[in-house]
């Protein structure tokens, strides 16, 4: 016998079957590759640029030019997360720690600074 998984929802049983039903078609539905795309805009742009989409209020070029915009825009944010949390360990490990997490996030201050 299993040893149950803490229920930390408190659901009932008939929730928890629901719950499992739904797991199971959604892990099961296939997603066309139109409706991947139109999800993506929808993640950077909100429901406002699905209906856009989907009310052919935007052509599919301008719609595709800003979805990969969108995604090096969210790229580079990654990339200075990284950039960010590598300063801060190497300064964490440093003698003269604010001096190092100073000059390797100057850029940045700059940019927050003068907008450019």
């Amino acid at each position: 016998m299993k040893p149950e998984k803490p229920n930390q929802l408190q659901l009932s049983p008939e929730d928890l079957a629901k719950v499992e039903r739904t797991k199971a078609r959604v892990e099961g539905d296939k997603v066309s590759p139109e409706m991947m795309f139109v999800s993506r805009f929808g993640k950077h742009y909100g429901w406002d640029g699905v209906k856009a989409i989907m009310e052919n209020k935007i052509d599919l070029d301008t719609a595709i030019a800003l979805s990969r915009g969108a995604e090096k825009v969210e790229a580079s944010k990654v990339i200075d997360y990284a950039n960010a949390t590598y300063v801060a360990m190497i300064a964490s490990r440093s003698k003269k720690g604010n001096q190092v997490m100073k000059k390797g996030l100057d850029s940045y201050i700059k940019i927050a600074r003068t907008g450019s």
